[in-house]
């Protein structure tokens, strides 16, 4: 049996899409999760057959509130590199972590590496392309945020560092000002 297959049995295509679905993914050079998507077939429901298929599990995430400060537990050229993000921190400090594929053994194995240093326990979970892609955007909210307070403060090149007083305290002064 194969992913689609599994999507047949769960009544969410029919038989006879499979074939449509392939071609299509191969003459458009998209993945079949792209191809499942633009027929409006829900995330979730794409996420339910990937877990079936592949017997891995499965974590219902609300996107819009995963915390960037999470998603930077695994750094972003890793994340893009082996397809895995970082998208909560539990309660027993483990770390909970979406794949595109967990059976993935370098990507596993990176994940293990990131996580060794800080002795953070992690849960992997099966990611789609879609919540994957929704995480990965964390990122670039984390650099647009950065990109923000470079450009109201301007250039760190731009500011001198002053002993402020007797405690050795130092503040940032603006050069020319």
């Amino acid at each position: 049996m194969n992913f689609l297959e599994t999507l047949v049995i769960k009544g969410i295509i029919n038989r006879y899409q499979i074939d449509e679905i392939i071609e299509k993914a191969t003459k458009e050079e998209k993945s079949i999760e792209k191809i499942l998507q633009e027929m409006e077939i829900s995330d979730d429901d794409i996420l339910d057959a990937k877990s079936s298929f592949l017997g891995i599990n499965k974590k219902k995430i609300n996107y819009d509130q995963v915390e960037p400060d999470i998603v930077r537990s695994i750094p972003e050229d890793s994340a893009k590199i082996y397809k895995m993000v970082a998208f909560a921190k539990n309660d027993d400090g483990s770390l909970d972590v979406g794949m595109l594929d967990p059976r993935n053994i370098e990507a596993q194995n990176v994940l293990q590496f990131i996580t060794a240093e800080t002795g953070t326990p992690y849960n992997i979970f099966i990611l789609t392309e879609e919540g994957y892609e929704r995480i990965l955007e964390k990122y670039k909210g984390i650099s647009n945020e950065m990109s923000s307070v470079i450009g109201e403060f301007g250039d760190v090149n731009s500011f001198d560092v002053e002993e402020d007083d007797v405690n050795g305290n130092a503040r940032a002064k603006r050069r020319g000002k």
